[in-house]
């Protein structure tokens, strides 16, 4: 455990979507596809009014507004869509990518700390220049989602730190 005297952080605690990428235009191409395949029509707004839902609960909303599939299966079939965008195309956020170089400089460890699932946020990490993350701490790992404390002190606990020495990034 490190102490307070430290001007630094011993370490950033990153949130992904929306603070290192910015995947909802990808998300929202995916349902679209998704429900357009099935015979069904689905707007932008209707995406938009996932933003920040977990995937089990966007994926029970579209069998609410008539896809026929079962939810994990929209789970399954939406990430694997967004992996495959993030795989032509990173949407990182401006400074994102240098941030994260500056604190590799001056030795502070980053830890992703996310609610989306482990494939999609492995598939952002192998995209960020080799040793950007320390650890990574998944949605589909934790007990308890955020805004719970668990995936930040799980973050803070994979580097054996006290998480009141570290920087949460949202």
């Amino acid at each position: 455990m490190t102490n307070h005297a430290s001007a630094d952080p011993a370490a950033v605690l990153w949130d992904m979507d929306g603070t290192l990428v910015d995947t909802e235009p990808y998300w929202i191409r995916a349902e679209t596809e998704l429900m357009n395949a099935h015979g069904l029509s689905w707007s932008e707004e209707q995406g938009l009014e996932f933003v920040g839902n977990e995937l089990i609960v966007s994926a029970r909303m579209m069998r609410e507004a008539g896809l026929d599939l079962p939810a994990e299966e929209i789970v399954e079939t939406l990430m694997g869509n967004v992996i495959g965008q993030i795989r032509e195309s990173v949407p990182f956020r401006p400074g994102a990518l240098e941030l994260l170089a500056e604190l590799k400089a001056e030795g502070i460890p980053n830890v992703m700390v996310t609610m989306s699932y482990r494939p999609l946020a492995e598939a952002v990490i192998a995209n960020c220049p080799p040793d950007s993350f320390a650890g990574l701490v998944a949605g589909d790992e934790v007990t308890a989602g955020k805004p719970d404390p668990e995936p930040y002190l799980r973050g803070a606990a994979l580097l054996d730190l006290d998480p009141a020495d570290c920087v949460a990034l949202e």
